[in-house]
């Protein structure tokens, strides 16, 4: 079969930037730019089982030894199944079949189907990273989708699609920080609090958001939500992070009905070293910008959630 899809792929591969700051806590394909040469592969679906695989290896390897070597492993505490517990395997989406909804589908088979673009490309990206938040978005797709109907959008529909595409989540142990981006206080959060940032971290969930920061405009906004970490997150890995961070959120999203209130609006590039130089220095006059840093339109703050590092770790 002739290979006409690699220009395509290494196109897609050549356009992520995997050093930009809204990847650094993320685990990325980590492939060379030419891996598709050496693996004969064609196709996005393959670059993501592959990745799959190796984490699944990971995982194996984990599963046969201390805690603390597994640290030093990607994922040792993830779940590669659907809600149903089935495995996960990223197909083309020609095998998604007519008039099947893409969630229902992935709920039903565990088979994720996926395009030839950036979009699916980062929509995997955040599978790998967060399978059980995924899972559980995917879940939930699934069951409003039985009880109102396709056509139908509801409110909860809307929410999680708006997380599952455009979401982020804030992680810090410092309080005012939160607050202070809870209150829209963009000035006190960015510069006055700008040495709060070396303990605190941005996640991307959304990868619509990862696809917009392909080419970073400085009014592109994530919507988020705001966890209070204790002092010992810093001391775990970043692998732990994530582990945490995926128990935490799926259960959220579980035992929660997520509403589009819940989520804080963020400016990603207002945050320190986020902002490329060519787009702006994030000084003073960058942050007085009202058509991006918007003012709080209204009394009700979202909320900040905790997260309790010994409470989650084994969830």
């Amino acid at each position: 079969m002739p290979k006409t899809i690699m220009p395509l792929l290494n196109q897609l591969l050549a356009s992520l930037d995997f050093t930009a700051p809204w990847y650094q806590n993320l685990l990325t394909l980590n492939l060379p730019l030419d891996a598709h040469k050496n693996h004969s592969m064609n196709f996005v679906y393959e670059i993501l089982n592959l990745s799959l695989t190796k984490l699944c290896s990971n995982n194996a390897l984990c599963s046969n030894n201390a805690l603390s070597f597994c640290h030093h492993q990607a994922f040792y505490n993830h779940d590669f199944h659907n809600h149903q517990g089935l495995a996960l395997t990223f197909v083309p989406q020609n095998h998604l079949p007519t008039h099947t909804n893409y969630e229902s589908f992935i709920a039903t088979t565990g088979n994720i189907p996926t395009r030839d673009n950036w979009h699916d490309l980062l929509n995997g990206l955040i599978w790998l990273n967060f399978p059980k938040t995924k899972a559980t978005l995917n879940h939930l797709h699934d069951q409003d989708l039985k009880q109102y109907g396709n056509n139908a959008r509801t409110p909860q529909r809307n929410a999680l699609t708006l997380f599952d595409e455009n979401g982020g989540v804030i992680v810090s142990n410092n309080q005012q920080l939160l607050t202070n981006l809870q209150n829209f206080a963009w000035q006190q959060a960015f510069l006055a609090q700008k040495h709060a940032w070396q303990t605190s971290q941005f996640f991307a969930i959304g990868h619509a958001l990862l696809e917009k920061l392909i080419t970073p405009r400085k009014n592109i906004s994530a919507h988020t939500l705001l966890i209070l970490v204790d002092n010992d997150w810093q001391t775990q890995s970043i692998d732990t992070q994530r582990t945490l961070l995926d128990n935490f959120l799926a259960k959220v999203l579980f035992s929660q009905t997520l509403q589009t209130k819940m989520l804080q609006p963020l400016p990603v590039l207002g945050i320190p070293n986020f902002c490329p130089n060519d787009i702006g220095k994030q000084d003073l006059v960058f942050y007085q910008d009202r058509r991006v840093f918007r003012e709080k339109r209204h009394d009700k703050l979202t909320k900040i959630w905790q997260l309790h590092t010994n409470e989650w770790l084994n969830f």
